[in-house]
Order: structure tokens, then C-alpha cells, then sequence
């Protein structure tokens, strides 16, 4: 996390200057950082819906996923950082691999706080394909998972050109990877690129982006069709009962209303 435009990590050790592999004599030069958050407690509740919907039309059966809920709790030791705390989310379904993960960041400090970044998901993952050269851009990214998050906008209508979150990115301390110049995409990061400050007053509370992370098992574009449509159907239930699909390019605020009166009716 990035908070009054300084960085912050919220648990973890640092000093691993190695990411392809660990040794049992690196653990010795592993250390906390002086202002990171560390771990203070966890709880495990059952899942509960994102949003409370009611299924008003004859559609397929909704029924929101079952699972556990994850939150672990950090905080500093350091003096700036009293009164706030970073709690990390994971929401774990049965049935499917999914994970959902966000972040909430609380100020019960005396003062107001800025938060420039929320990196909400962090992921060394090997690398889908090898070259001796090839950019970021140019090299094929993991296959073996498939990110989405809550926060994705444009006139697409796909994700993929939607996202604003997903960030690929070289490692050059993963040392093990065939490209010359360790330009393999294989670490992952996800945070909203474009939200650089955001004002958290006392008692407020700042959420992440939910990141929806599904394991794929195929190269098959059908079968991982139908493993996206089962995570829409499990965390968005809702999705199943949308009746009306109208494209309305207009920004008149009357030609709105009669878009929406003409939804009632209908």
C-alpha cells in the first residue's frame, strides 16, 4: 500500500533477493519491515452475499456459493500509523477453485489520511511460455488463471478490454527464466492505475477492488467459457435473471426516463 505517498507492506519478510527459489539458509537474512503491518489476528466466517437480491423472474435457480471467509488483520507498530488497520479478505467456494480477495483499509486515527494505492493482489507465477528475447507485451501471459475484478468499464462489453486492474510485469529477481533480459510476464499485480489519492477521514473505511481469481485447467475455449459462467452464476447469482438488454447512446436526461419507462413496461 502506498498511504500519505509512502509504501507500506502489509505482512510478509523482506530481504529475499532470490524469487525463483528459497533456500534454508536465506531465512536468516529475512526480516519485517520497520513501518509494515503486521499480522494481529484472523476470523473465519461463512459466506454471505455480495448484494441481496430477489429473483423476480422465471430464470435458472439462484443459489449464491457456499465456502468460508477469510480475514486476517494487520497493523504497525509505528507511531504514524496509529489507529489504522488493513484487513485482508479471502472469500474460499466450495465446489470451484475460486478465490475472491480484497482489502479494507479503516482510520481510527485522529486525522485524515490519504491512500495514493491499494496493490490488493500480489502473484509470482511461472511463466506461460520462453523466450531468449520478447518484451512483456510481446510474451503470452499465465493461462492457468483467470483474473477478474469489479471494476472494469468501457464500450467493450469484454472483460478483457474492460479491465483496469490486471497488471503484468517482469521479475528480474526470478533468476531461472530463459528471456535474456527477465522480460517474462510473470508477476501479477492488480490495483486500479488511474486512482492515485483518495481522502479516508477519521472513522471512515476504504475497500479495494474484489479480484475474482479462477483456476483454468484447458486450453479448450468452450470448457473455460463454462468455468467463467459457473463463477458468474456462484458470486453473481443475480446475473441469471436480466430480461432486457437496451443500448441507449443518449446522455438527454428525458430520452433516459423514457428508456427507463419503457423497462417498466415491458
Amino acid at each position: 500500500m502506498v498511504l500519505n505517498n509512502k509504501s507500506f507492506s502489509v505482512g510478509g519478510l523482506i530481504g529475499q533477493t532470490e524469487n525463483a527459489y528459497l533456500k534454508e539458509d536465506d531465512f536468516k537474512n529475512l526480516k519485517k519491515g520497520k513501518h509494515d503491518f503486521e499480522f494481529l489476528t484472523y476470523e473465519v466466517k461463512d459466506l454471505t452475499p455480495f448484494i441481496n437480491s430477489g429473483s423476480r423472474f422465471n430464470t435458472f435457480p439462484q443459489k449464491y456459493g457456499r465456502g468460508k471467509h477469510l480475514i486476517l488483520s494487520f497493523v504497525s507498530k509505528s507511531s504514524s500509523l496509529e489507529g489504522i488497520k488493513v484487513k485482508v479478505n479471502y472469500e474460499l467456494y466450495d465446489g470451484m477453485p475460486l478465490i475472491v480477495k480484497w482489502v479494507e483499509v479503516f482510520n481510527n486515527s485522529d486525522s485524515s489520511i490519504v491512500v495514493n494505492r491499494v496493490t490488493s493482489e500480489v502473484l509470482g507465477l511461472v511463466e506461460e511460455e520462453s523466450a531468449v528475447i520478447g518484451s512483456v507485451n510481446q510474451l503470452k501471459k499465465q493461462h492457468g488463471i483467470y483474473i477478474e475484478t469489479n471494476y472494469a468499464f468501457n464500450n467493450a462489453m469484454k472483460y478483457e478490454v474492460s479491465d483496469q486492474t490486471t497488471h503484468w510485469k517482469a521479475d528480474s529477481t526470478y533468476t531461472s527464466q530463459v528471456n535474456y533480459d527477465y522480460k517474462t510476464p510473470c508477476l501479477l499485480e492488480v490495483y486500479p492505475e488511474q486512482v492515485s489519492a483518495i481522502s479516508v477521514n477519521k472513522g471512515e473505511s476504504l475497500k479495494s477492488v474484489r479480484t475474482h481469481e479462477l483456476l483454468i485447467d484447458t486450453y479448450d475455449r468452450e470448457r473455460k467459457g463454462l468455468m467463467i459462467r459457473k463463477m458468474y452464476r456462484t458470486v453473481a447469482p443475480w446475473v441469471t435473471q436480466n430480461p432486457i438488454f437496451m443500448h441507449l447512446v443518449s446522455q438527454n436526461d428525458q430520452q433516459v426516463y423514457s428508456c427507463i419507462d419503457q423497462c417498466v413496461e415491458t
